[in-house]
C-alpha cells in the first residue's frame, strides 16, 4: 500500500482495519482514484504552467461557486467582465475621442443638414455672381449692347452666326455662361480664341475621336473628360481618317495618334476616378450582369427592397416563342413584341415609358412596320401608340423607341423589350452571324443595351442559350450574349443561386460560400440571432454587389424589407473614407427607399437590450 498511497492515506487505511470498520467503500474510492491517476497527472502538468493571474482567477471562481456548473459559468463570465473593465480603462484615457463617438449621430445629422443647405444656396449664389458680372459688363458696353440687340432683331443682311458671336463675345458669354454644343458646332460658330471658356466638359468621350476634340480643347483653360470605356467606341463609318505611316516623334504624340478615343487618351495622361454608385435601375437584377461582366463587380448597387424570388413582379422576364430566322428577321418575335407593347400601353399601372431594342436593323425595321400596321387596324391602340411615340416629359423626350443595339447609348426607359431574333432557320440551324456583336468591341454594345432599363426587362427569344454555338468565335460579344441569355433565364425562373453563380463567373469577384454569413461571426451574428429569437424574419448579407447590408428585416405584410442594419465593423471594412461611409452611402440607400441604422459594437456589448429596443423603435 505504501508504494501507491501517501503516508497519511496508509495510516487512515490501518486505522480502519484496527477499528474493524467496513473498508469496501474506502477500497472502491482508492480504485477510482487510481483509475483517474493518468488524467490527474495530465491536469497537474497543465496546472504547473498556468500563470499566477490565471490561478487567482480559478481560485476566485472556486471559492464563490456552488457546484461544477456554477463554477464553469463564472469562468465564462470573467473574460467578458475583464474585457469590459479593459474597455473602461481605455475610455478613461481617451475621453475626448469617446465624446465625439457619442455625438456621432448628431454630427451626421448636422453635416446632412449643412449639405442640403449648401445645395439650396449654391444656385442662388451662382445667379447672384453672374447677375453682378453681367451688370458690370453691360454698364461698360452700353453702345455694344444696343448693337447686339439691333443685329439680333434685323430681318435683312444678317451676319453669320460666327461673326455675331465673335463681335459680341464678352456680352454673350456673360449672358449665357453655360453653352451646350457638339465639338463640330464649337468649330463652326465659336471664335478660335485660346481660353474662350474657363472649362469645357466632354461627355460621352468614349465616342469621340481625339482630333474632333482638339479645336474645343484649344478654346478652353481646362477640361473634364467624362465617359465609359466599356460603352461604344467612336465610329468611322462615312468618315475618312488620315493614317500617318511615319512614327511619332515623341511619346505624347504617339499616344494621341494611336489611342482610339479622347477618353482613352485622357486615361493614359491623367489620373481618373470611377463613379461607382448606380442610380438608374430599381432592381439590382437589371444592372448586375453589366456590373460583373464589364465592371468586375465594383459598382455600388442598392439591394432590392423586395424579394424578387417571391414577388409576382419579376425584374427580368423571358418570353420564349417558336420563331424562325428568315432574311435576318424573326416575324414571330416581332408579333410578340407588338402584342406586348399593346398590353403594356393598355394595362400599365404607373405610366411607364417603353423602349424596344433589337440585335440587327432588319428586325428593328420589321417591328417598326408591324407597330404601324397594328395602329392602322386598331383604333384604341392607335390612340395610345400615337401618344406614346410623341411623349415628352418636361423638355425630355421619353417617347417609345425602336432601335438596334448600336443606337441606344444615352437612352433609358422604365421598360425595355429585347427581340433577339436569333432562331433556327428553315434548315433547322441557328445562325452564328451576330453582326455588330461579332466585331471587336462588340461586347460594349451589349453592355449599353442591357443597362437601359429602370424597372423591367422583357427578353423575347426563340432559342435556348445553349443553342448558340460561340466557342469558335474570336471576340467576346457573342460569348457574353450567350451568358446574358443564361442569366435572363435564371432570373426569370426565380433561380437566384444559378443567377449569382453565373454572375461571379464573369468577374474576378469572389463568390461568398453558402455559409458565409453564418461563418463570418462578429457583431452581426449576435444581432441576427437575437432578432430571430424575437420572431422577426431576418436575412443576412442582403444584396449582390460588393456592398451588402449586414442584416435586413423583412415584413411579409408589406412585402418588403422595412429596415436595414449596418454594423460598424463591416462599414469600416467597406470604406476607409468617413464621408462616403457615413454620409454618402446612407443618403444613397435612403434615396433608393431603404431605412438604415447602424449598430456600434460598444453600444451592443454594453447594453444589447437597449440596442434591440432602438431597432424595434426604428421599425415603427
Amino acid at each position: 500500500m505504501k508504494r501507491v498511497l501517501k503516508t497519511e492515506e496508509v495510516d487512515n487505511f490501518l486505522r480502519l482495519i484496527y477499528s474493524k470498520a467496513p473498508i469496501n467503500t474506502y477500497l472502491k474510492n482508492v480504485q477510482k482514484a487510481l483509475d483517474r491517476y493518468e488524467e490527474f497527472e495530465v491536469l497537474k502538468a497543465k496546472l504547473s504552467h498556468i500563470s499566477s493571474e490565471q490561478e487567482a482567477v480559478m481560485q476566485y471562481a472556486f471559492e464563490f461557486s456552488k457546484d461544477l456548473d456554477h463554477y464553469l459559468s463564472i469562468l465564462k463570465l470573467i473574460p467578458e467582465f475583464s474585457i469590459l473593465l479593459e474597455i473602461s480603462e481605455v475610455e478613461k484615457e481617451n475621453r475626448g475621442q469617446l465624446e465625439k463617438y457619442k455625438s456621432f449621430s448628431l454630427l451626421k445629422e448636422e453635416i446632412n443638414s449643412l449639405m442640403k443647405e449648401k445645395q439650396s444656396l449654391i444656385p442662388q449664389l451662382i445667379i447672384n455672381k453672374w447677375d453682378n458680372k453681367l451688370s458690370k459688363t453691360l454698364a461698360n458696353n452700353l453702345v455694344k449692347e444696343k448693337e447686339l440687340k439691333r443685329q439680333a432683331n434685323k430681318k435683312r443682311q444678317l451676319w453669320p452666326l460666327r461673326k455675331y458671336l465673335a463681335e459680341f463675345r464678352d456680352i454673350l458669354t456673360d449672358v449665357f455662361p453655360c453653352w451646350l454644343l457638339s465639338p463640330e458646332t464649337v468649330s463652326d460658330i465659336m471664335p478660335l480664341e485660346k481660353g474662350l471658356f474657363d472649362l469645357i466638359i466632354f461627355d460621352e468621350a468614349s465616342q469621340m475621336f481625339v482630333e474632333n476634340a482638339i479645336p474645343a480643347i484649344y478654346r478652353s483653360n481646362s477640361i473634364v473628360v467624362a465617359g465609359d470605356d466599356k460603352q461604344l467606341k467612336p465610329t468611322s463609318m462615312f468618315m475618312v481618317r488620315i493614317q500617318e505611316e511615319e512614327e511619332a516623334e515623341d511619346i505624347e504624340t504617339a499616344a494621341a495618334l494611336e489611342e482610339e478615343s479622347l477618353l482613352d487618351l485622357a486615361k493614359v495622361n491623367y489620373e481618373y476616378v470611377h463613379l461607382n454608385y448606380h442610380y438608374r435601375s430599381k432592381y439590382d437584377e437589371l444592372i448586375n450582369f453589366s456590373n460583373y461582366a464589364f465592371y468586375n463587380g465594383r459598382l455600388e448597387v442598392s439591394p432590392n427592397l423586395i424579394k424578387s424570388e417571391v414577388s409576382m413582379q419579376k425584374p427580368i422576364e423571358r418570353i420564349l416563342v417558336k420563331g424562325t430566322w428568315l432574311d435576318r428577321k424573326n416575324r414571330e418575335e416581332a408579333e410578340k413584341v407588338v402584342e406586348l407593347v399593346a398590353d403594356i400601353l393598355k394595362n400599365r399601372k404607373e405610366n411607364e415609358t417603353l423602349g424596344i431594342i433589337t440585335f440587327n436593323i432588319n428586325q428593328k425595321d420589321l417591328i417598326d412596320d408591324m407597330l404601324e400596321e397594328k395602329a392602322a387596324k386598331d383604333m384604341e391602340f392607335r390612340e395610345l401608340y400615337n401618344m406614346e411615340i410623341s411623349r415628352v416629359d418636361g423638355n425630355e423626350d421619353v417617347s417609345l423607341f425602336v432601335k438596334n443595339i448600336e443606337n441606344v447609348q444615352g437612352d433609358e426607359r422604365d421598360i425595355i423589350i429585347f427581340s433577339t431574333a436569333y432562331a433556327r432557320n428553315e434548315k433547322g440551324k441557328v445562325s452564328v452571324n451576330f453582326g455588330a456583336l461579332s466585331a471587336e468591341g462588340g461586347e460594349n454594345r451589349l453592355n449599353v443595351a442591357v443597362s437601359r432599363a429602370r424597372k423591367k426587362i422583357y427578353v423575347i427569344t426563340s432559342i435556348e442559350p445553349e443553342d448558340l454555338e460561340v466557342e469558335g468565335v474570336k471576340n467576346n460579344g457573342p460569348k457574353l450574349l450567350k451568358k446574358y441569355l443564361q442569366y435572363v433565364r435564371a432570373v426569370s425562373e426565380g433561380n437566384k443561386k444559378e443567377a449569382e453563380t453565373l454572375l461571379f463567373s464573369l468577374s474576378n469577384f469572389t463568390a461568398p460560400s453558402e455559409n458565409a454569413s453564418e461563418n463570418k461571426g462578429g457583431l452581426a451574428d449576435h444581432i441576427y440571432l437575437k432578432l430571430k429569437d424575437l420572431g422577426y424574419e431576418v436575412d443576412r448579407e442582403v444584396g449582390v454587389s460588393g456592398y451588402r447590408l449586414d442584416i435586413a428585416i423583412y415584413d411579409k405584410n408589406e412585402g418588403r424589407y422595412t429596415l436595414g442594419i449596418e454594423c460598424d465593423d463591416s462599414a469600416f471594412e467597406e470604406s476607409d473614407k468617413a464621408r462616403e461611409r457615413d454620409i454618402h452611402r446612407q443618403r444613397y440607400l435612403e434615396s433608393r427607399g431603404w431605412k438604415v441604422i447602424r449598430v456600434w459594437s460598444r453600444d451592443w456589448w454594453s447594453n444589447w437590450k437597449g440596442e434591440i429596443e432602438r431597432i424595434q423603435e426604428s421599425l415603427k
